[in-house]
């Protein structure tokens, strides 16, 4: 396992690696090492609690088929779906970016209510 992370660590020296994937696989490290939740919080300054979710997370996912970098990701989640799509939400900047008067309204700038009643009147129902 330590020869697999850090051989996926040194292939992203030559990429960018966001810092908090950085941090969680030094924490894998140093538990690699044997070093115990209070010896890695001190070394690398941060809560223990950071410690022991990441040291349960990497052994949870040990049995799934994923890469070091997947299995240090963030998980999804939970909350409300998206509510509109990203073709909708598209749609609507490009509406919010063209004249009014493109569309018939006697306005000199798009306000809200006036983007909602446009998209409306082209059958897509949207809650502004």
């Amino acid at each position: 396992m330590r020869q697999r992370l850090r051989r996926s660590l040194s292939k992203s020296c030559s990429f960018v690696v966001p810092q908090q994937i950085a941090l969680r696989a030094k924490i894998i490290l140093l538990a690699d090492k044997g070093k115990n939740n209070r010896e890695i919080e001190r070394s690398l300054n941060i809560s223990r609690y950071m410690v022991q979710r990441w040291r349960n997370r990497w052994l949870d996912l040990s049995d799934r088929s994923l890469s070091v970098i997947e299995r240090l990701q963030d998980s999804e989640r939970s909350g409300t779906p998206t509510k509109y799509s990203m073709e909708q939400v598209v749609d609507l900047f490009a509406l919010a970016c063209s004249e009014p008067v493109d569309y018939g309204r006697p306005i000199s700038h798009w306000m809200g209510t006036e983007l909602a009643v446009q998209k409306q009147g082209f059958g897509c129902l949207i809650g502004i």
